[in-house]
């Protein structure tokens, strides 16, 4: 009975404590080992995936809107210049040159170049013409009628001679 009783006794002990002790020191090391590696590496590496992959894809999005956004508002900018600057520039310019140059020019050389030319050549060369024609059909009736009756008279015998 004794015998019985102190090993049921102590087997009941012995199984109770050394199973339970056993059994929580391998609940609780082997599933907190187990919870710690499995909270440990599959969260920190779903956590770095979802770090990693959302963040960098977020940071992408970010940077590849912002930056295109930015390019964006440079090529409108960029493309706004080039129309200012190659049609109202151009065309201030055409308008500009055609209208104002042109009329400029136009009122310049039919205004100052035609009256100097109009006055170069009505005074000076219409004078010199002038006086070109007076002088020579001065000289020719003054000169000439002279000559050519001295030569006809000289060596063409007049038939009433």
């Amino acid at each position: 009975i004794y015998s019985s009783s102190i090993f049921q006794n102590s087997y009941e002990i012995y199984s109770s404590s050394i199973f339970q002790i056993s059994y929580e020191i391998y609940s609780s090391s082997i599933f907190q080992i187990s919870y710690e590696i499995y909270s440990s590496s599959i969260f920190q590496v779903s956590y770095e995936i979802y770090s990693s992959s959302v963040f960098q894809i977020s940071y992408e999005i970010y940077s590849s809107s912002i930056f295109q956004f930015i390019y964006e508002i440079y090529s409108i900018i960029y493309f706004l210049y080039e129309i200012y600057s190659s049609s109202v520039f151009q065309i201030l310019y055409e308008i500009y040159s055609s209208s104002v140059f042109q009329v400029s020019y136009e009122i310049y050389s039919s205004s100052i170049f035609q009256i100097s030319y109009e006055i170069y050549s009505s005074s000076i060369f219409q004078i010199s013409y002038e006086i070109t024609l007076i002088l020579f059909f001065k000289f020719h009736m003054k000169f000439i009628p002279h000559l050519f009756f001295k030569f006809h008279m000289k060596f063409i015998p007049h038939p009433i001679f």
